[in-house]
């Protein structure tokens, strides 16, 4: 099996990447990427629309961007997401996130 290279989708106007989201963790924080995965911890409740609102914020914060640039579509389970960033590069997003 072979293991697929990290890497944010591009998109007009900005970029799309897909997280997995631990839920109810005892603090906010980027725990790492694999493949094509940013995985997050949230201390957040299962509720989908507070998990929306603690992603956005938390994103928003890390990418130094307001919560309106970001938007969040609900995955096939409750702990996937895909994140949709207005006005970032990928190469940004991927260095504001894990400082390369």
């Amino acid at each position: 099996m072979s293991v697929r290279k990290f890497e944010i989708t591009g998109a007009e106007g900005g970029a799309a990447f897909p997280v997995l989201i631990n839920i109810g963790a005892s603090a906010n924080q980027i725990t790492g990427k694999d493949q094509d995965i940013v995985h997050i911890d949230l201390a957040t409740s299962e509720d989908t629309a507070e998990v929306n609102q603690t992603l956005i914020a938390f994103l928003s914060e890390q990418l130094q961007l307001d919560a309106i640039q970001i938007s969040v579509a609900t995955g096939r389970t409750p702990d996937k997401r895909m994140v949709f960033v207005t006005d970032l590069t990928p190469l940004e997003i991927e260095d504001r996130l894990f400082g390369k």
